[in-house]
């Protein structure tokens, strides 16, 4: 077996390969040595998902950061309302 050391990711981040639970990270994961590339899959309560392909021909380690569900992005700016004709002072000489 190879070791995948995963780091940066939230503590209790869930690791699949081949839609099958491998074990928790960050930390250490066992996988089958193979020359075959796979897709990882890390998933954490209240983070996106993410995933990464990797060859496990060797001991190696995965740097990640998931994003948070919630930071997100901003809202998209308010239209700015054009002012209409009743909107326009009328200028008093």
């Amino acid at each position: 077996p190879v070791t995948i050391t995963i780091t940066g990711v939230p503590a209790g981040t869930e690791v699949l390969a081949r839609g099958k639970p491998i074990g928790t990270a960050p930390g250490p994961v066992q996988l089958d040595h193979s020359t075959a590339t796979i897709v990882l899959m890390f998933t954490a309560d209240g983070y996106q998902a993410d995933s990464r392909s990797i060859t496990p021909d060797r001991d190696q380690t995965l740097d990640l950061l998931l994003k948070s569900k919630r930071g997100g992005r901003p809202p998209p700016p308010k239209p700015i309302k054009q002012p209409g004709k009743d909107d326009l002072a009328v200028p008093t000489f």
